[in-house]
């Protein structure tokens, strides 16, 4: 019982001084959402990625219980790494008929180094489950350089 006793206080004195709740298993609220000039809201990206610069393919092909976007971006310099399409939802409509998605990459920290590899293909993809697709009448990835618009 006494080998019991000092952890046993240990806890209740952290629990008393909130320590257990401020620590690394503390809820943390979400980021707040963020509205742009177009009417999007959005939570801010804070993963360090930014958006890829071109678009040069997207393709919508069906899928077992939904649709995959396949995506084909070249980064225009060497090492871009992890691209992924972060989904934003209309301000205006909940269930808005358009789907805007921001296709996003990391930049390397360092420069690589080696060939010429500028133009090689990124790929990507993105399902989209039946369930959302059913109110989707467009899809809009966004890019540095621009928009561009599949209709269903």
């Amino acid at each position: 019982m006494i080998r019991w006793s000092l952890p046993i206080a240990c806890l209740c004195l952290l629990t008393a001084c909130g320590g257990i709740g401020s620590g690394p298993f503390a809820r943390k609220a979400p980021p707040a959402t963020v509205e742009d000039s177009t009417g999007l809201i959005s939570r801010p990206v804070t993963d360090g990625s930014v958006l890829m610069p071109t678009l040069v393919s997207a393709t919508v092909e069906p899928a077992l219980r939904g649709t995959i976007l396949r995506i084909t971006g070249v980064a225009g310099t060497r090492g871009y790494y992890a691209p992924y399409l972060h989904r934003l939802r209309a301000a205006n409509l909940e269930n808005s008929p358009v789907l805007i998605l921001e296709y996003r990459g990391f930049v390397p920290q360092t420069p690589v180094t080696g060939p010429d590899d500028a133009n090689r293909p990124i790929y990507t993809a993105y399902f989209i489950p039946d369930a959302d697709l059913d109110g989707i009448a467009e899809i809009r990835v966004r890019t540095a350089g621009g928009e561009t618009r599949l209709a269903r």
